[in-house]
């Protein structure tokens, strides 16, 4: 099985946490967006 994962524009709603990085790379719980994207379809497609 393939997996998109949407990842585009400025993110501009999320202010000053994407003035100096895109939205995929703010970090949240000590890791970027796109890592917790990437585990979790990992996981979805190893079940």
């Amino acid at each position: 099985m393939d997996t998109v994962i949407p990842a585009a524009g400025r993110g501009s709603r999320l202010g000053e946490l994407t003035a100096d990085r895109p939205k995929g790379l703010v970090d949240v719980a000590g890791r970027s967006l796109l890592a917790h994207a990437f585990e979790t379809a990992s996981r979805q497609q190893t079940s």
